[in-house]
């Protein structure tokens, strides 16, 4: 087991350096993971918005309402 038993500060440090100096190579495995996933195919994504759009409840329909003949505009001759 991997501990620091006299408690000393800089051991602490470094551990916490090395971490933050190792997140962009996980960073870069995340990302490779992610490109050879389907999660980065625009067919899935396509998909995924069909489906959704399917859900969704449609807009009703405007009809424009008829004006009254005093408040309709005339073109001027």
């Amino acid at each position: 087991m991997i501990t620091n038993y006299k408690q000393i500060r800089e051991l602490n440090i470094f551990a916490g350096v090395l971490v933050i100096q190792s997140l962009p190579f996980i960073a870069a495995v995340v990302v490779a993971l992610i490109e050879g996933s389907r999660f980065n195919d625009f067919a899935y994504w396509r998909r995924v918005e069909a489906k959704v759009a399917e859900t969704l409840p449609l807009p009703a329909a405007d009809v424009p309402a008829q004006l009254p003949a005093d408040n309709r505009v005339e073109a001027a001759q």
